[in-house]
């Protein structure tokens, strides 16, 4: 059997601060890999001889049990292969004490999570995420996430990458959400959290939303009945009316779950229970439907084919396919009705959101429990820019000389 050594040794160059970094060299079969401990220490606070850290350096005997405990390890891995004759070449053993000191690579990890998702909408977030943080970094892992590699990934993502505030927030908590999942399941226990002490910045989205009279104008145009355009229309009106329905719900609704024209159902995302009053704007859109019903059963709108999907992951694919479908034609309705705004299905949600809070007088309250907000500051998040901008008009009125 080829002898495995297992060798504590500085590496030959400093690094930025002038310090020298700590390896563990392996030699097997004539090959030499190394394994960088994470630690630095000054050139002369190391014993070359003893291959450790001298006392004069006030970590020496963290460092120095920290060295011992990875060339054990190291041994042990051997032995056990050897025993199990299950021979392991060089680069293994490298990678199995690699990963015994640095949680592992976070991307092998964070690809075993993204594929554990039901969510496709979430995977591909995931995803895009991830395929920014290689750009930047190809090989990471989890020890090199410090909060000096944090700070200048987000300066990165702000100067290079053109990213706002949301979107770096957006990028930085999911990397955050893999690094917590890493320590949670055991993967690596991290000696710092490099996250308690990091900002990560958020701030309100100026949000699209319709006006009423905007409403009024895509609920008046002629449009050729049973068209891709006509049913957009009339699903996004009717997500309005109702409360500013989600469209998974607005999709799923069958005619079982009208009643006195009252849609009473269980939110897809929360699973809370729904019961809304349509209008007779809400009314007059489903009167048009209801000619073609065959059963209590059916779908409302015409756009789903299933009643029972063979995973969870091909319900959510069908789901969001529709709800791309019905957003491609609402763009082509923006142009149609004269409206320079972005329109898609969430912009239902949110128009209702707002023209509530003006007929209430800011009732956020009653209006959270209508949108089914689990936290009042959700809703809130969505009034950011129009708050802002009635208290400027606040200040005109108390202050104007």
């Amino acid at each position: 059997m080829a002898k495995v050594t297992f060798t504590p040794e500085l590496n030959p160059r400093a690094d930025k601060n002038g310090l020298f970094t700590i390896y563990i060299r392996i030699y097997a079969n004539g090959k030499y890999k190394r394994v960088c401990l994470g630690v630095s220490v000054k050139k002369e606070d190391w014993n070359a001889d003893k291959r450790e850290v001298r006392k004069s350096n006030k970590d020496a005997e963290m460092i120095n049990t920290l060295i011992r405990k990875k060339v054990s390890e190291g041994f042990s891995q051997d032995i056990i292969s050897k025993v199990s004759n299950n021979k392991q070449s060089i680069v293994t053993i490298q990678k199995n004490l690699k990963n015994e000191v640095t949680g592992g690579n976070f991307f092998e990890f964070a690809e075993k999570i993204v594929k554990e998702m039901q969510n496709s909408g979430s995977q591909r977030v995931y995803y895009s995420v991830l395929a920014k943080l290689k750009e930047y970094q190809n090989d990471l892992d989890f020890l090199d996430i410090s909060r000096s590699f944090l700070i200048n990934y987000e300066r990165w993502l702000f100067e290079e990458k053109g990213n706002n505030k949301n979107t770096i927030h957006k990028n930085l908590t999911t990397i955050r959400t893999i690094y917590y999942e890493a320590a949670r399941r055991e993967v690596f226990e991290p000696s710092k959290n490099p996250w308690l002490a990091m900002k990560i910045n958020k701030v309100k989205s100026n949000r699209s939303q319709l006006t009423i009279e905007e409403i009024k104008v895509l609920e008046g145009l002629e449009l050729e009945k049973d068209s891709q355009l006509f049913h957009a229309r009339n699903i996004f009106l009717l997500q309005f009316y109702a409360y500013g329905t989600r469209i998974a719900d607005m999709l799923l609704m069958k005619w079982v779950h009208l009643k006195d024209n009252r849609l009473e159902f269980l939110a897809n995302k929360t699973g809370k229970k729904h019961a809304v009053k349509l209008p007779i704007e809400a009314i007059l859109i489903l009167e048009y439907y209801k000619e073609r019903r065959k059963s209590i059963t059916d779908y409302i709108f015409p756009y789903l084919k299933l009643k029972q999907w063979d995973s969870h992951l091909l319900f959510r694919k069908d789901i969001e396919s529709k709800t791309s479908q019905v957003n491609n034609n609402l763009k082509k309705l923006a142009v149609l009705a004269n409206i320079n705004k972005r329109i898609s299905t969430h912009v239902a949600r949110h128009s209702f959101a707002e023209i509530a809070r003006q007929k209430t007088k800011n009732d956020i309250w009653a209006i959270s429990k209508a949108l089914g907000h689990s936290n009042i500051s959700i809703t809130e998040n969505y009034f950011g820019q129009n708050s802002e901008r009635e208290n400027d008009s606040l200040s005109d009125i108390v202050f104007k000389s």
